[in-house]
């Protein structure tokens, strides 16, 4: 997804110039982005030139995975494996 950021149909354009957000509710999902995504019960993608971060709720109570590219600097909450948190 981080090669491909800048591809992905439904990007918002008053977001941040090096990060691309990508809203899922009421909008279809480009089918580039990968099947394991699109099958996620998702809110949003923030997609960083060394990192992807999937909120799958939002709210007080929101929940989110960031992947992080090899080699990348990581940091999140809880680490569930090496470049995931």
């Amino acid at each position: 997804m981080i090669a491909k950021r800048n591809s992905y149909q439904g990007k918002r354009t008053d977001w941040l110039a090096d990060e691309v957000f990508l809203e899922f509710r009421g909008l279809g999902v480009d089918p580039k982005i990968p099947k394991v995504i699109r099958n996620l019960h998702r809110e949003f993608a923030i997609i960083r030139s060394n990192s992807v971060m999937i909120a799958v709720s939002g709210g007080f109570n929101h929940l989110a995975f960031e992947a992080y590219a090899e080699g990348a600097e990581e940091s999140g909450t809880k680490k569930l494996i090496n470049g995931l948190w």
